[in-house]
């Protein structure tokens, strides 16, 4: 279950919140809990999030049986648009998606964009980190080549990738996906209806 939520209205409130907290009743996938994510756009939130806060009500009392996945890496703000995949700045907004999301764990913690002045070693370096230190289960990338995996995983294995795959968009298939195969990395597919 992957849930984007922009508009807050009062509709929306009275009609759709109501059913989030019905995720309880909901009997867990064969993995034992049910995927969130959309609900705190990371880097990206602005005042349209308010909605997703509403509905991280209904699930808080039932976090143990979701698996929570954000991001982290693109900037806005100012109409200007950037990367940053510093260790310093994936702390500092992990912390802040921590704040925002009122938990202390995030089940997969994306990388939203190889940041190109980064080295990848560094940017999973501190997401490896943030393993140990039990406030994520498992990094991610996102949009990443093969060869960006490789480099990655040679500093925490335990990881995820995301990217576009779709009937229209097939490029993982030539390389992606055989070294996620070949490393044991999970692969999560976005926009897979095109």
């Amino acid at each position: 279950m992957d849930v984007l939520l922009f508009n807050a209205d009062r509709r929306w409130k009275q009609e759709r919140l109501p059913r989030l907290d019905q995720v309880g009743s909901i009997s867990p996938p064969p993995h034992g809990r049910l995927w969130l994510g959309g609900f705190e756009r990371g880097d990206r939130f602005d005042h349209r999030d308010r909605i997703a806060f509403l509905s991280l009500q209904a699930i808080r009392a039932r976090r143990t049986n979701v698996f929570l996945a954000t991001k982290c890496g693109i900037l806005f703000g100012g109409g200007l648009r950037g990367l940053d995949g510093s260790p310093a700045y994936i702390r500092t907004a992990f912390d802040a998606s921590l704040k925002r999301l009122s938990t202390n764990l995030i089940d997969l913690y994306y990388l939203h964009r190889r940041d190109p002045k980064t080295p990848i070693e560094e940017s999973v370096g501190a997401m490896a980190e943030l393993v140990k230190e039990g406030k994520i289960r498992h990094p991610g990338l996102s949009e990443v080549s093969s060869a960006t995996l490789r480099r990655a995983c040679a500093v925490c294995p335990d990881s995820a990738v995301q990217s576009e795959y779709s009937f229209w968009s097939r490029e993982p298939e030539t390389r992606v996906l055989p070294a996620c195969r070949e490393l044991g990395v999970g692969f999560v597919a976005f926009s897979p209806l095109g």
